[in-house]
């Protein structure tokens, strides 16, 4: 779906975020506060089964909003690896979050030396068209450790701000983006973890948080 499979779908993914990214970059401070009340549960989750120096992959990292939350504000020294298709998100979140390491790959090309004990997959799913979507939630499955964590989440509510700002700098049509009710987001994720956890976001728009474990 990436690299010399990629579909047009996801060229226009690529372009869109690349567009988005100094925008995203303008404001990302102004969700620390919320963002962090929506990692906590999961941070601690992780830390508590492995201890100080868990490994967490960032999936969709963007401007770097998760990573620097996982890495500055908990005292768990968090091993955060971050992965993006957007060159321009990932340039940003370089310097959000130093404490990272940071991969411009599409998650189901990418191949980590190690398995870690988290993922985040934060607004990621919902990027992938519905019949992708089962092979992108194995991949995240392969990647954890046994008994590793994941906090998924996926906005329910559409974000026409983003398209605003698009059309203002280009003329554009959005990709493909799925909007994952509860249901559907557990009946997904059942298929290869254990659904532990769901609760709802902060702030105006609705979201689906779900934290799941691998058996």
């Amino acid at each position: 779906m990436c690299g010399k499979q990629i579909n047009k779908s996801q060229k226009q993914l690529v372009e869109y975020y690349d567009l988005l990214a100094d925008d995203y970059n303008s404001r990302w401070v102004n969700f620390v506060d919320n963002q962090y009340k929506v990692i906590k549960p999961f941070a601690e989750k992780v830390h508590s089964n492995f201890g100080t120096g868990a490994r967490i992959a960032d999936l969709g990292c963007g401007v770097g909003l998760n990573s620097f939350i996982l890495t500055e504000h908990f005292k768990y020294d968090f091993n955060v690896s971050c992965v993006d298709v957007s060159k321009e998100m990932i340039k940003h979140a370089q310097q959000n979050s130093p404490k990272a390491k940071f991969y411009n790959n599409c998650f189901l090309e990418w191949e980590p030396e190690e398995k870690f004990h988290g993922l985040v997959a934060g607004s990621f799913l919902n990027q992938f068209d519905s019949s992708m979507a089962p092979y992108v939630v194995e991949k995240m499955s392969d990647i954890l450790e046994k008994g590793g964590y994941g906090l998924v989440y996926s906005s329910n509510t559409a974000d026409y701000d983003d398209d605003k700002k698009i059309k203002q700098k280009k003329d554009q049509t959005k990709p493909y983006v799925q909007m994952i009710d509860r249901l559907n987001m557990t009946n997904l994720l059942s298929q290869f973890f254990k659904v532990e956890e769901y609760y709802k976001g902060y702030g105006k728009r609705g979201w689906t948080i779900t934290i799941v474990r691998k058996e």
